[in-house]
C-alpha cells in the first residue's frame, strides 16, 4: 500500500514540475505542466506548449486535447508552420483549432498567413480577423474572415472575405473587395463586386460593378 502511495505522489509530482511529453496517433504534445480531465476525456497542457505532427508544429501558452488527440486546441500567442509536402504556410494568432480527424483547422483573433512559394516563386501574406483552411478528401483551401488584407508583390487587396483554392492557386475575394496597384508610372484602385487573382499568371480581374481608378505619378525632370 505506501509503495502504491509512493507511486502516486512520484507520478503527480513529475506532471507538475517537470516538461511533458504526450503522444497521441501521430500528434506528440510538449508542456511544462499538464492535467487529464473526465478520465482522460481531456486533457489539459500548459507553459511553453508544442504541439507536433507528421505535417504541422504550432507553439502556444496553454493547449488542450479532445477525442483520443484528433481535436487538439493551442490558445495564447499561437505559431504555427504547415507543411503538406503539396502546401506550405506559416501563421499566427491567439487560437488554433487542429481537427486531424475532419480534415481542417481554424485560426482566430488577428491572424497572419504567409503562404510559402508553390508553383509561383513571390510570396502571399494574408491578414484576417479568421481563417480556416481545409485539406480533407483532397482539398486545399482556405477561407478568411473579417478584414482580410492580401498582399503580394506591389498588389494589395482588401475585403471582408477571401477564398483561396490552393490547387489553382486562385485567392477570389468578396463583400466589398478593392485593390490596390502600386506601378513605377502610377497608382491603379480596383472595385467590383468579386476579385479574383490568380499567383500563376500574376493577373487581378474584377467581375460585376467593376470600376478602376488610376493616378499617374509625378515622373521627376519632366
Amino acid at each position: 500500500m505506501k509503495l502504491i502511495k509512493k507511486f502516486y505522489i512520484l507520478s503527480l509530482l513529475t506532471l507538475v514540475f517537470f516538461p511533458v511529453l504526450l503522444r497521441a496517433d501521430k500528434i506528440k504534445i510538449d508542456s511544462d505542466s499538464m492535467r487529464i480531465l473526465r478520465r482522460g476525456e481531456i486533457i489539459e497542457f500548459t507553459g511553453n506548449v508544442k504541439v507536433t505532427s507528421p505535417e504541422m508544429t504550432a507553439t502556444a501558452e496553454r493547449a488542450t486535447m479532445a477525442q483520443g488527440g484528433e481535436v487538439v486546441t493551442a490558445e495564447g500567442n499561437v505559431e504555427l508552420y504547415y507543411s503538406s509536402g503539396a502546401w506550405d504556410f506559416s501563421g499566427w494568432g491567439e487560437k488554433l483549432v487542429f481537427d486531424r480527424g475532419q480534415g481542417y483547422m481554424n485560426i482566430q483573433q488577428d491572424v497572419k498567413v504567409i503562404y510559402q512559394p508553390g508553383i509561383t516563386a513571390t510570396t502571399t501574406v494574408v491578414f484576417a480577423d479568421n481563417a480556416e483552411v481545409n485539406f480533407s478528401d483532397g482539398r486545399q483551401e482556405g477561407r478568411f474572415e473579417g478584414n482580410v488584407i492580401a498582399v503580394r508583390g506591389n498588389v494589395k487587396v482588401t475585403a471582408g472575405l477571401a477564398h483561396y483554392d490552393r490547387e489553382r492557386e486562385v485567392f477570389t475575394f468578396t463583400d466589398d473587395p478593392v485593390a490596390y496597384s502600386d506601378m513605377e508610372q502610377a497608382y491603379t484602385k480596383y472595385k467590383g463586386e468579386r476579385i479574383v487573382f490568380s499567383l500563376v499568371v500574376e493577373e487581378v480581374s474584377m467581375r460585376g460593378n467593376a470600376v478602376t481608378r488610376i493616378k499617374i505619378k509625378d515622373v521627376p525632370g519632366m
